[in-house]
């Protein structure tokens, strides 16, 4: 029983290390796409650990035709990427390529080898390999029908020569085409959620209104106890939250109003309110008030940025991230005094990759200056497949967790089996000891019988002796 019970410990703590080993390997995802027949499109590989060196290379084009590649931490051909990183990346590159020209949609399959692959984590080299696989999906240009047009022409000709010759020419052409064409176009919500203005009942805005700053200060007088503030949307299709009778009960409050657009995207305008400090205080130092960041799409469309950290007039550095299909940065800065000059540098034609938004405040007067900077990641995937990487995101979070399960269970249940065997080792070895005890005791019980029975016997003896004298 022992030895099996060891047994059963020994396999459990083999299949614990195995899988171990299996679930702390590296997962390499490849997005897939659709594109439309003969364009270009690309495919990103994605590690679910950070590595500090990878080798992807093309296994099996399944029919495109791969034009580029970009590694994200080192060089790349047509097929291959190769990197190498300290910090160690998640993202490792993106492949491009050409989609076949065809008539109906089409789905290929590419492979990709990734070998060469060590996890940033791991103070040795660690070389393990896997396999990503993309599927992309390659949609038939629709054939443009027809134009259908209600044409009818009729030509008659006549023409005599009253000489010697007579011609008569009599021509008919008549050509008939009926069009029926009907669009349907479903209306695009609005996703306007700016505010057009607001009124304050007491104290004065500062800055002073912009529909794209978003960070606000009010100074009112000490005694003050209540305010009213009225938001206005932009658009009558929006809705506006927070806004009304206010009371301002401590020394500072702040008030949040929020623009629920049509579509529902939110826009958030915070309005600090001080008690009892005046505009000379509040402006006493260079610096700027609020950032508003709104990004430019191809399409011309205007969406609200969010900076990370929140802004904060003594914090000088923020970060923001984009989608592939935003083109520049709408940046707008407000110094905390009048007079004070704002030169903002970049956000412009913004790259794949990292770009840099540089704020410069000076103070004409005395060249002082203070400079504030956002860094912005523009991703080099589109929505579509930004979609799809959330996905594949959620689900390897998913698989993590189920892993951590399961070795958890098997932890929990080799420590509750090696509890069960000291238990019953334990018993074991007090059952024997017992059993010794008792035994020791009967030996002892019967050489005590044996002594007396021998001692009775001795006496007896004696006696019969001693009456055989009297005979």
């Amino acid at each position: 029983m022992k030895n099996k019970i060891l047994k059963t410990l020994l396999i459990m703590l083999f299949l614990l290390g195995t899988f171990y080993s299996i679930s702390s390997a590296v997962s390499i995802t490849a997005t897939s796409t659709t594109v439309n027949s003969g364009e270009s499109g690309s495919i990103t590989i994605i590690a679910s650990e950070k590595l500090s060196a990878y080798r992807i290379s093309v296994s099996n084009a399944g029919g495109l035709n791969f034009t580029n590649a970009t590694s994200t931490a080192g060089s790349g051909n047509d097929t291959m990427i190769t990197g190498a990183s300290d910090a160690g990346v998640t993202t490792l590159g993106t492949f491009g390529f050409i989609a076949p020209t065809v008539t109906e949609d089409t789905t290929y399959t590419i492979t990709f080898d990734c070998s060469n692959l060590v996890l940033s984590t791991d103070n040795e080299t660690n070389v393990q390999s896997a396999t990503a696989t993309a599927r992309i999906t390659v949609q038939a240009k629709e054939e443009p029908e027809p134009p259908l047009n209600n044409n009818t022409n009729s030509n008659t000709n006549t023409n005599t020569n009253t000489s010697t010759n007579t011609n008569t020419n009599a021509n008919t052409n008549t050509n008939r085409n009926t069009n029926k064409n009907t669009t349907t176009t479903t209306p695009t919500k609005s996703s306007n959620n700016y505010l057009e203005s607001i009124r304050l009942s007491a104290g004065t805005l500062s800055p002073e209104f912009n529909k794209r700053v978003t960070s606000y200060t009010v100074n009112v007088e000490e005694n003050t106890e209540k305010i009213r503030i009225t938001a206005q949307a932009e658009d009558n299709k929006a809705e506006v939250k927070g806004d009304g009778e206010i009371s301002l009960e401590d020394d500072e409050t702040t008030v949040r109003i929020q623009v629920v657009a049509e579509n529902g995207s939110t826009n958030t305008y915070t309005i600090k309110i001080q008690k009892g400090v005046s505009d000379e205080e509040q402006n006493r130092t260079i610096g700027i008030q609020a950032i508003g960041v709104d990004a430019v799409k191809e399409n011309g469309e205007y969406i609200k940025v969010e900076l990370t950290p929140d802004f904060d007039p003594l914090i000088y550095e923020y970060t923001c991230d984009v989608e592939r299909d935003v083109v520049s940065l709408s940046v707008e800065a407000v110094p905390n005094t009048e007079g004070m000059t704002v030169e903002i540098l970049g956000g412009k034609d913004l790259q794949i990759g990292e770009n840099v938004i540089t704020i410069i405040v000076k103070n004409p007067e005395t060249d002082e200056t203070l400079t504030y900077q956002i860094l912005v990641q523009k991703s080099s995937l589109d929505e579509e497949a930004l979609n799809a990487l959330k996905e594949q995101q959620e689900q390897q979070a998913k698989t993590e967790l189920i892993k951590k399960i399961i070795f958890a269970t098997c932890v929990s249940i080799i420590a509750i089996a090696g509890i069960i065997f000291a238990v019953m080792e334990y018993r074991y070895a007090k059952t024997k000891e017992n059993a010794f005890g008792d035994s020791e005791t009967q030996e002892d019980n019967e050489n005590i019988l044996y002594e007396d029975e021998t001692t009775e016997m001795k006496e007896d003896s004696a006696k019969g002796k001693k009456g055989g004298r009297h005979f």
